[in-house]
């Protein structure tokens, strides 16, 4: 036991379900500390000034008039069912105080939670390497980012040592030896590389203090979100209910797309002694259905790995550089309407070079058999979704086998030149 956890878990003693063990530790520090001894008088005194000296029993009027005012005051909701825990027996003293205090108070609970986040990224910042296995809805070939409700789960292992990481989700992989990313699809047999991250969300796998940062920040701005904190033994549990994140004024086209862009619930266990996060799960709400799309299944801090353990690529495969993402002077200063209509207008002609300009992160003749001499039948103005940077373009086409389509065209213009470029949608 030193300062620090001594600090962290003083809450903790004051709890008549904490292990005999770490009383024991935590009581013996005090006798070595002074200053925690302090700190220690300080907290004991508080609570003894809070806790009544007298059992004091309300009237039966008055336990009528606050249940009525609870009850008016509870959002009417579909109970939320817990399944990272079981819910066992009352928590005794300060606790069963403090449960009382964040269900009845909305900032408190979100307060609560930003503590537990924070503390808790900065353990996981802190470790100097990281074993992970989580489950989510995907396909094993697809992108990273591809989640899919119906989908079934596919387990990702993720190890990080230092700043190398490596990530595998059985047909897919990714590794980065910190600066330069390779990543792969076996049965393709088809490999890319590049500098920084291949996807948010591998971003996020290996560096999973950035998810419980951006939670902190979420439960100060407490914009929405509805936060429910609970003690069971050696845990605490935070669950975050939080609608679609993004701008849905314009358009629901992006609504349920993603994790951070579905109303969702996403369940958090810690260790109580030492802050770690130890388990988490992920749901979309669809109504009154909820899916499980991902969860926690394993990790484990400061884990007997080397470099040397996850740096191994595969000799069958060619590695190829990423086409340069960034449109040429032709996308620059007009609308993303216009610059959708200048794509598919350059698609019927197959100009290459506007198209190089356009599309310039893909082969374009990939895309020629599909796009050449395609029609443009009408075009809506622009609008945004969800949290994407760019703009959306609604569309209908007709391509030169006679079938017509319906498009929602991604446009974004956050290139170093400022250009537009079709980031989706085909």
């Amino acid at each position: 036991m030193n300062c620090e956890n001594f600090k962290l878990n003083i809450a903790d003693l004051f709890d008549e379900e904490l292990s005999a063990e770490i009383k024991r530790e935590m009581l013996e520090h005090i006798e070595s500390c002074d200053d925690c001894k302090a700190l220690y008088e300080e907290f004991s005194n508080a609570i003894k000034a809070l806790t009544p000296k007298q059992e004091i029993t309300p009237s039966a009027e008055f336990s009528a008039r606050l249940d009525k005012a609870i009850a008016a005051a509870e959002p009417k909701r579909q109970p939320v069912r817990r399944v990272l825990f079981r819910i066992g027996g009352a928590v005794a003293s300060i606790a069963a105080m403090f449960l009382v205090v964040v269900n009845i108070l909305p900032a408190t609970p979100a307060k609560a939670a930003s503590g537990y986040f924070e503390r808790a990224a900065t353990k996981l910042g802190q470790a100097q390497s990281l074993f992970m296995r989580l489950s989510m809805r995907t396909l094993p070939a697809e992108n990273f980012d591809y989640t899919d409700p119906s989908a079934e789960f596919v387990e990702h292992t993720i190890q990080r040592v230092g700043e190398a990481w490596r990530v595998d989700k059985g047909d897919r992989v990714a590794y980065s030896d910190g600066g330069q990313w390779w990543q792969w699809v076996e049965s393709w047999n088809n490999g890319w590389k590049g500098y920084g991250s291949p996807s948010e969300l591998v971003s996020l796998m290996v560096n999973p203090h950035l998810l419980l940062q951006f939670e902190q920040r979420l439960a100060d701005e407490f914009s929405g979100v509805v936060y429910e904190t609970r003690t069971d033994g050696g845990c605490y549990f935070v669950t975050v209910t939080s609608p679609a994140l993004g701008d849905w004024v314009e358009s629901n086209y992006m609504y349920m797309s993603s994790i951070l862009e579905s109303d969702s619930r996403r369940e958090y266990a810690f260790d109580r002694r030492t802050k770690e996060l130890l388990a988490a799960s992920i749901y979309m709400l669809q109504g009154e259905q909820q899916v499980k799309v991902l969860t926690l299944d394993q990790i484990i801090y400061n884990a007997p790995m080397v470099a040397d353990d996850i740096s191994h690529l595969p000799e069958s495969i060619e590695f190829v550089e990423p086409l340069k993402a960034d449109s040429g002077s032709s996308f620059v200063g007009i609308s993303a309407r216009q610059a959708a209509i200048k794509t598919f207008e350059a698609m019927k002609v197959w100009d290459k070079e506007l198209l190089a300009e356009a599309i310039p992160f893909v082969d374009i003749e990939r895309l020629r058999d599909d796009y050449q001499g395609v029609e443009i039948l009408e075009v809506k103005e622009a609008v945004r979704s969800g949290l994407y940077v760019g703009y959306f373009v609604p569309m209908k086409v007709k391509y030169r086998n006679g079938k017509s389509e319906e498009l929602m065209v991604a446009m974004r213009n956050d290139t170093p030149s400022g250009g537009w470029i079709l980031d989706g949608g085909i």
